[in-house]
């Protein structure tokens, strides 16, 4: 299964479906104990980061995040995830939103940002699981997929411009809510949405409604 959801825009990225066999592959094994985890983690490929919720602190990572993310193992390990983060109102709505998935044992998945060590921003996409351990830690397993991606990273910036109002609004928007529903909900008036919306779209350089589901699903923002 593949696509994008639109109803669970987190302002620190969209939550996304993505295939899910090395999911499947983590969740079948059996419940390790956190080192034997980090041990398992370093054969892979692709970054990945152990982490413990919900407190998230990052208790492993292997070569290819260490890598990408400019980090020495040692220097992750114990550390809040929020420092991967490009700022921390993003670290928390991300919190919020994969807390649900969490609490019921449900992978969760997003795309968005993430910062290195030294400052420069990457493009992401995170597919965390949690995963069973002898010694019931609460640990996830996070798949990175990680790009330099010149379009994604100029949206970042562009998203930086947003006042926080007009962030909430383009999260609702992305939602799929209309303007009259989200003026309900955040008690404020029609033409007010209208405005904060008309300035979001100006910011990000869109012109519709339409055009700003496409910003967030192009398919070379997410190669």
């Amino acid at each position: 299964m593949s696509g994008w959801d639109h109803n669970s825009f987190m302002g620190a990225g969209v939550l996304v479906n993505m295939e899910r066999p090395i999911v499947a592959e983590a969740n079948a094994s059996p419940a390790f104990d956190t080192d034997t985890w980090r041990e398992t983690i370093r054969a892979f490929r692709q970054p990945v980061l152990i982490i413990r919720f919900p407190d998230r602190t990052v208790l492993g990572a292997n070569m290819a995040a260490c890598r990408a993310l400019g980090y020495r193992e040692s220097e992750l390990v114990g550390q809040d995830a929020a420092i991967l983060h490009t700022d921390y109102g993003r670290f928390l709505r991300f919190g919020q939103s994969g807390q649900t998935f969490g609490e019921v044992g449900e992978p969760f998945s997003s795309c968005g940002w993430v910062k290195r060590r030294d400052g420069g921003i990457l493009s992401s996409e995170h597919l965390v699981t949690p995963v069973a351990t002898s010694d019931d830690s609460g640990i996830h397993l996070s798949f990175l997929k990680l790009d330099d991606c010149p379009e994604w990273v100029a949206l970042y910036h562009k998203m930086r411009s947003l006042t926080a109002r007009e962030e909430e609004i383009l999260r609702h928007t992305l939602r799929g809510q209309g303007a009259k529903t989200i003026a309900i909900e955040l008690d404020i008036s029609y033409r007010t949405v209208e405005s904060h919306r008309a300035n979001l779209l100006r910011k990000l350089g869109v012109r519709t409604t339409t055009a700003l589901f496409s910003l967030f699903t192009r398919p070379e923002l997410r190669h």
